[in-house]
């Protein structure tokens, strides 16, 4: 299963890198168009990419038109056999803006989180292009109050997910500081027959902007995955933000308590590939745990980005985690350049090992290179390790992408 897990967060983290939505923040046309080749699973598979995006204020779409041929397997029809799979080209289709009033997306979800991330947290939709698919996220905030909704797959029942939340507060008075406490609840089902999980939550913050360069919010979360346990978090979130945009730094802490049966942030960026086990692994947690969650990332000159997470619970050995990321791919605009470490099964600081070459170990590397006008080419390297029983050693497992591309 470890394994598996490891694999499933390599295809993942390339997914994060690569294809982050564009066209959010302003009007405008983007379109990127490439043809590489990847080596997989013993197969060479040959590639041609059509990305065009077009955002007029609050109105984007983006499509994604693959193509792909192998000399042994031939056209590859996986992409065109379904109806979910045409209207998967459509990437995305949204009105409005991130954190307006009123935003409406439809294609690929990623990292959708739900009220503080207890329940739902980075979830995507699709990290494999096997199973594309195209579902609805609607948020709303009016101030006094709010909602998101989250429907995974409009090609057949999975995740949905339905968070409502309210400012009291406002009904009576607009008061300073507290005006903004807010409580919500969550509720989360995945319909899909592989899985068999419900989830319901509960959760209370209060934010402080205490000036317009430093913000602080308290919060707790109480989750309960329905016929199984249930958890709690204590956290608080930071945001620091020096004028000119010079360094910009965000950080989160949780203090978390989890009974028998429970997993925090259960729909996590790599749940799609996790649906079929997950519920077994959940309820072979026995015991209470008492754990940690930390991220921190800080940004420079708003191109430079580095941080990263961890997580670790005192109880059950060997359960630290640490994922690390640099994103330079808006520092040289010639280089672009992106380099993620993740590694697992963490007990002491002496297994904090950057060059450890075992199962517990991804490294991810992507660089493009201006080659001339606005082309550009992309090289993309993903590395782990696995057991060899025969010769009691680890094998480098190496996956090696190349493309070439115009983005205008």
């Amino acid at each position: 299963m470890r394994k598996m897990l490891l694999g499933v967060m390599i295809l993942s983290l390339v997914l994060v890198a690569q294809d982050v939505p564009q066209g959010e923040d302003g009007s405008g046309f983007s379109f990127f168009g490439g043809m590489g080749a990847d080596f997989m699973n013993d197969t060479l598979w040959f590639s041609l990419s059509i990305q065009p995006e077009l955002s007029l204020g609050p109105v984007g779409v983006g499509l994604d038109i693959p193509f792909r041929y192998s000399p042994q397997a031939g056209f590859r029809t996986a992409d065109w056999d379904s109806p979910s799979d045409i209207m998967a080209t459509i990437r995305y289709l949204r009105l409005g803006k991130k954190y307006s009033p009123f935003y409406f997306r439809i294609g690929v979800l990623d990292h959708v989180t739900l009220a503080y991330g207890f329940l739902v947290d980075n979830y995507t939709n699709t990290i494999d292009e096997n199973t594309r698919k195209s579902g609805v996220l609607i948020e709303s905030d009016m101030k006094k109050f709010g909602a998101q909704l989250l429907y995974s797959n409009l090609g057949k029942p999975e995740v949905f997910g339905l968070r409502a939340f309210v400012r009291p507060i406002w009904f009576v008075a607009p008061i300073p500081i507290i005006r903004n406490f807010e409580i919500g609840g969550t509720y989360v089902k995945d319909f899909h027959l592989d899985a068999n999980i419900a989830m319901a939550s509960f959760d209370a913050g209060l934010p402080l902007r205490l000036a317009d360069l430093f913000s602080l919010t308290f919060y707790y979360d109480y989750g309960k995955a329905l016929d199984y346990g249930s958890g709690t978090a204590l956290g608080v979130r930071t945001d620091i933000r020096l004028p000119s945009n010079l360094v910009q730094v965000s950080a989160k802490f949780e203090k978390r308590r989890i009974t028998n049966q429970f997993i925090p942030s259960y729909f996590d960026p790599f749940y799609e590939a996790q649906r079929a086990w997950k519920d077994s692994v959940l309820a072979s947690y026995n015991g209470n745990f008492d754990g940690y969650y930390g991220e921190l990332y800080a940004t420079a000159l708003g191109r430079l980005k580095l941080g990263g997470t961890y997580t670790y619970y005192r109880n059950i050995p060997y359960s630290g985690r640490i994922h690390l990321v640099l994103d330079a791919t808006q520092v040289i605009k010639d280089w672009p350049l992106l380099v993620m470490w993740d590694r697992d099964g963490i007990e002491s600081s002496k297994d904090i090992v950057f060059l450890g070459k075992d199962e517990h170990t991804v490294f991810t590397f992507v660089i493009s290179h201006r080659l001339f006008w606005k082309v550009y080419g992309t090289g993309t390297i993903q590395q782990k390790f696995a057991y060899n029983e025969a010769t009691d050693t680890y094998d480098p497992l190496r996956k090696y992408g190349f493309m070439v591309g115009v983005k205008l």
